[in-house]
């Protein structure tokens, strides 16, 4: 009970004095995060192997920026929801969705893995805010979007792509 107070007050003073925008690109931010964490821990051989030790897992040899510069591209975002989502999480509905959403779009259409790791979007004032939800966190389910819509792929280019599953001196950039 006491936590719960605590969680509440401390959220309440944390998100009243958060920049609405900035906290939504964090929003966003984290979510391309987790998807491009997701992805890579899907694909490790290790993992599907069942392999015990760390050391042979390839979602463990990468950095966070490697893994969304490599998997940035496969990441879908249902702007929609994640603003709904984002409203409910922080209690401000009175945002102008629209504008909120033409944002986004623009933010997703113009970042860079660099751009998203460097950019200081996520910061220790709005972690916690961000991270903790209101009890489950919601930015990990999979939420269902009362409309319709067609997720959005962030478009980012490569070089030269490398994987563990390349025969050693080829690449997947070569086929």
């Amino acid at each position: 009970m006491v936590s719960s107070l605590f969680h509440l007050l401390y959220t309440f003073c944390t998100v009243s004095t958060m920049d609405f925008n900035k906290t939504w690109f964090a929003y966003i931010s984290a979510e391309i995060i987790r998807q491009c964490v997701d992805i890579c821990t899907k694909e490790c051989l290790a993992c599907k192997d069942g392999t015990l030790s760390p050391l042979l897992h390839y979602h463990n040899e990468l950095n966070l920026r490697q893994k969304m510069a490599r998997y940035i591209d496969r990441v879908e975002l249902n702007l929609m929801t994640l603003f709904d989502l984002f409203i409910i999480q922080f209690g401000w509905f009175g945002l102008d969705r629209d504008q909120f959403l033409a944002n986004a779009q623009a933010f997703v259409d113009f970042s860079t893995p660099d751009a998203i790791f460097y950019g200081k979007y996520i910061t220790y004032e709005n972690d916690f805010a961000i991270y903790s939800g209101t009890g489950e966190n919601l930015i990990t389910e999979n939420p269902i979007s009362p409309v319709e819509e067609k997720p959005i792929k962030v478009k980012r280019h490569k070089k030269n792509i490398i994987s563990q599953n390349d025969i050693p001196g080829t690449s997947a950039a070569a086929s």
